[in-house]
């Protein structure tokens, strides 16, 4: 099979299987009808698809792909459970949410056009990188486990979880044979939904309706403008070019190391870029988009660089996107299987962070540049359920992500050593 074909797969089964989850999760905390979540993932995967060709051909110009931001994801969580005392109901609170996404593209933009981006990718050294990829792995490692343990109602189901383990013993082996390494997603994929099915953990899809599912424009009922959520739009705007930077730096190295030469990714076109697909995703009614980290761990644990297949792959997604069977059908992958297929991938950030956390290290820094920001990040992510809740809604939303919060110590700790250096 030409090397093209297989990266291309590899490629398709990472994005969906990346980016299936938070939409369905989010479509529940909103109470959507099966329709309506069915609709939404395809939105999800359609606006997802489009600003990852556009970013590979005329942003950043590197293979990282778009999906679903972790800060987004947690912010529509918060506003599912405090929405309807805001706002009357859910559907006027998905209308604000899309208004913040529409706001928060905006600033993205202004911040890239104005230099402020630019000025803060100094700041993005290794360490810094390196507390970004642990904390990533870190936050990733309990929904990992959570999906592979099969828990229900707050107990581990055995036989599921049994199968899960089995289903990662085998993606890991796949991982190391060479022979078998460039079909490992598939191959794992197959095997877990199988053996899912055997024991009648696998639903079909029931094929309801049209066969192509365009995505609607405002499909939440239109835009409510709420100007209180400004300041909010601004920090998320801030996270998600940080994000963005880090991403871009991580990758660089990655591909880098692979091809044996210097590769560069394009700054500013990817800042507004990025901040274009935040105004997307508020005019069709999405989660909003940002660069997946995973992306990283994927092409560290698959030695795949090709941006044409990359390319090729978002083109699949983006036709699929609006095929109202295939949609149906990926909404019934096994969970379990999902993460059995990205657990290597976790794994392997996890050592992309330890790598670049310690390159170049001065222990005499060390607790302040690292040790400081996982302590602060990890403890974030360990602080019981509800404990912000009393908190302004914005204060809420940076305390319950350890990863932008220890991002941010560590941005911040950088910044004082640049400081100090330059005295």
């Amino acid at each position: 099979m030409p090397r093209t074909v297989v990266s291309t797969i590899q490629w398709f089964l990472f994005i969906i299987c990346t980016n299936i989850a938070p939409p369905l999760a989010i479509a529940a905390s909103f109470e959507l009808s099966s329709a309506d979540t069915l609709a939404f993932l395809s939105r999800c995967l359609f606006v997802f698809a489009i600003l990852s060709l556009v970013q590979v051909l005329f942003g950043h110009r590197l293979p990282i792909m778009e999906g679903p931001a972790g800060i987004w994801w947690g912010v529509f969580a918060l506003y599912s459970s405090i929405g309807i005392t805001l706002y009357g109901s859910y559907s006027n609170t998905l209308q604000s949410l899309g208004f913040l996404l529409i706001l928060s593209g905006i600033i993205c933009i202004i911040l890239t056009l104005t230099g402020v981006l630019r000025r803060l990718v100094p700041l993005f050294t290794p360490q810094v990188i390196g507390v970004y990829m642990l904390l990533l792995s870190a936050q990733l490692s309990g929904s990992v486990m959570k999906g592979l343990l099969n828990i229900e109602d707050g107990k581990i189901q055995v036989l599921p979880a049994v199968i899960s383990v089995l289903t990662v013993i085998i993606s890991l082996y796949l991982e190391r044979s060479d022979r078998l390494r460039q079909y490992a997603l598939l191959i794992t994929l197959l095997v877990g939904w199988s053996m899912f099915a055997l024991i009648g953990r696998a639903e079909m899809p029931a094929f309801d309706g049209p066969f192509f599912t365009f995505p609607d424009l405002m499909p939440f009922g239109g835009i409510q403008l709420d100007w209180s959520l400004l300041p909010t739009a601004l920090i998320i705007s801030l996270l998600l070019m940080t994000n963005v930077l880090a991403n871009i730096k991580v990758i660089e190295r990655i591909i880098s190391a692979k091809r044996g030469e210097k590769v560069k990714g394009q700054v500013a076109t990817a800042g507004v870029t990025a901040g274009i697909g935040q105004i997307f995703a508020g005019m069709f009614g999405t989660v909003g988009p940002v660069a997946i980290s995973g992306t990283a761990g994927f092409i560290a644990s698959t030695d795949n660089t090709d941006r044409k297949a990359f390319a090729i792959a978002n083109v699949v997604c983006l036709f699929l996107s609006v095929v109202t069977p295939f949609v149906g059908l990926i909404a019934k992958i096994p969970v379990a299987v999902g993460y059995a297929m990205v657990a290597p991938i976790v794994a392997g950030m996890a050592i992309i962070g330890v790598t670049e956390a310690s390159r170049e290290l001065n222990r005499q820094t060390a607790m302040i540049t690292v040790g400081l920001p996982v302590l602060v990040g990890i403890g974030a992510l360990l602080l019981p359920k509800g404990a912000t809740s009393d908190l302004p809604p914005l204060v809420t939303t940076l305390m319950s992500n350890g990863l932008v919060l220890g991002t941010l110590v560590a941005l911040l700790a950088e910044s004082l050593r640049h400081i100090r250096t330059n005295d």
